[in-house]
């Protein structure tokens, strides 16, 4: 059903409600989608990569610009940052054989790793995640590339891909 406003309207228990447009006091009963959305976009997407170097010189050949390397020592990678349009692209390469990516790269090969969304609130996405059972890859938010807040869902809770959560902006 729709508020007036084009937005979808839920019913007090959370179910979508159907039929004519919803008036006066009516209205007040139900929550309109638009009201309680958050804004999601896609930061990033993380590449695994065996040689840094190796891989920017296919962007820096199309044009792209590669921001400086920075290590991240909780995952054990260097990271390269490639900004494409409103979005960027994450160049990780292993700094341990241990690391998350260097098993990713032994057993898939250099490839998309993972997505990264960008939310606006990531306690409160990370709260709402855990009562609603999702698996998360670390329960604990962390610090990451240029001192951003991430957390991972794990593939098995998002249809097989490994998502990003971070908070903020670039």
């Amino acid at each position: 059903m729709e508020d007036g406003s084009g937005g979808r309207c839920v019913a007090p228990g959370g179910g979508l409600v159907s039929g004519k447009r919803l008036r006066g006091s009516r209205l007040s009963q139900f929550k309109c989608a638009a009201e309680n959305t958050l804004t999601f976009t896609i930061d990033h997407l993380g590449i695994a990569v065996k040689s840094l170097s190796a891989a920017k010189s296919i962007y820096e050949t199309l044009g792209l610009t590669a921001s400086d390397e920075e290590v991240v020592e909780g995952e054990q990678v260097r990271v390269a940052m490639l900004p494409v349009g409103e979005s960027r692209l994450e160049l990780l390469e292993a700094t341990s054989e241990s690391s998350a990516v260097a098993k990713f790269i032994a057993k898939r090969g250099e490839g998309l790793h993972h997505v990264c969304l960008r939310v606006p609130d990531l306690n409160a996405i990370v709260e709402r995640l855990k009562q609603d059972g999702v698996r998360l890859v670390s329960n604990e938010i962390k610090v990451g590339a240029g001192g951003h807040r991430y957390v991972f869902v794990h593939p098995s809770s998002a249809g097989g891909v490994l998502l990003e959560l971070v908070e903020g902006g670039h």
